[in-house]
């Protein structure tokens, strides 16, 4: 079993691999993990499991437990285009990836080393690039499409529930209030929307002026959004004003993950310079610090960062929504 000084990285020419923060080690890689294809997103199912999905169209999942990344199952051709991203729903078994053929998909995977699908949800007619869970919800999850819309809808019936005209390509997704859903993509701005009926709440300040590609609730006041551009965001979206914000990565390349670390701080991956960095949320300390770069030469080694999920307690963000649907109820934020 991994603890949460490990992270797991992917890398664009289909690469992965296990590094600990604690002496900056790789711990295993795997140069083909999906076949020379842009590991898009790597999440962790368990203390031991982690997923991955690739411009490949494939899944994959993989035993870490013994800090070697062992495969466990691959799910090829999950989709007929790229995968984009995945989610794991509120029932654990259940794995939901997003796909350029316009479909979700919802998988079994709680029986180790097999998987079924479950069902496809084909209302969006456009690419998906997001998926999302609902917390405080049964069975909801919400996905978004260059189709314009983004969709609430209930991944054991495949009914929708919202569909909301946003009006932009959205990428970034978050779930910050117990009815309030944040948005970011290539109109450069955060939107807040209603997810009881779909309304516009608020837009925050034009800060980026980039495509936003990651949106991260951090605590129940605390948003963190990022763009192509490298520029890192901290809102409070409550009072809807920007609390810091740094250019985390320059040159270009663009800024693809923004993951939860600890209770100070989060993760920042890059293709920009091959590095891993970490984002303090603390008061006083140093804003952004490098954990360590992946070589950059042409031995196997070479892995440029394209996602990155450290092993955390994986109920942390059902327990900090739970905190944020009191807070709201008792100051009636929106």
């Amino acid at each position: 079993m991994l603890d949460t000084t490990t992270v797991a990285v992917g890398g664009d020419g289909g690469q992965l691999a296990l590094y600990t923060l604690e002496t900056d080690a790789r711990l295993d890689f795997s140069a083909s993990a999906h076949s020379g294809s842009f590991i898009q997103e790597v999440i962790v199912l368990d203390a031991s499991t982690l997923a991955s999905c690739s411009l490949d169209g494939t899944i994959k999942l993989w035993d870490v437990s013994g800090n070697t990344l062992a495969s466990l199952l691959a799910i090829s051709a999950a989709h007929s285009g790229q995968i984009f991203s995945m989610a794991l729903a509120n029932y654990r078994g259940a794995l939901i990836s997003v796909s350029a053929d316009h479909t979700a998909k919802v998988w079994d995977v709680s029986q180790s080393g097999t998987y079924s699908l479950l069902n496809t949800f084909s209302a969006h007619t456009g690419p998906i690039y997001n998926v999302v869970e609902l917390a405080g919800t049964a069975d909801l999850v919400c996905t978004a499409s260059t189709d314009l819309t983004v969709k609430v809808w209930n991944w054991r019936t495949l009914q929708v529930a919202l569909s909301i005209q946003v009006g932009y390509a959205v990428e970034g997704l978050a779930q910050v209030g117990s009815a309030v859903l944040a948005t970011g993509g290539n109109d450069h701005l955060v939107k807040l929307w209603s997810l009881n009926d779909g309304s516009l709440l608020a837009t925050l300040p034009a800060v980026h002026t980039a495509s936003i590609t990651r949106l991260k609730l951090y605590a129940y006041d605390t948003l963190v959004s990022t763009d192509v551009d490298g520029r890192v965001v901290v809102w409070n979206w409550i009072t809807q004003s920007v609390v810091k914000q740094t250019q985390a990565f320059t040159g270009g390349g663009g800024l693809y993950r923004a993951d939860m670390m600890s209770q100070s701080g989060l993760l920042l991956a890059s293709l920009t310079d091959n590095s891993v960095k970490y984002l303090s949320m603390s008061a006083g300390a140093s804003l952004l610090t490098t954990l360590f770069t992946l070589s950059t030469t042409t031995t196997p080694d070479r892995c440029q960062p394209t996602s990155c999920v450290k092993f955390t307690d994986l109920y942390s963000v059902m327990y900090l929504i739970y905190i944020l649907q009191i807070y709201c109820i008792l100051y009636m934020c929106i």
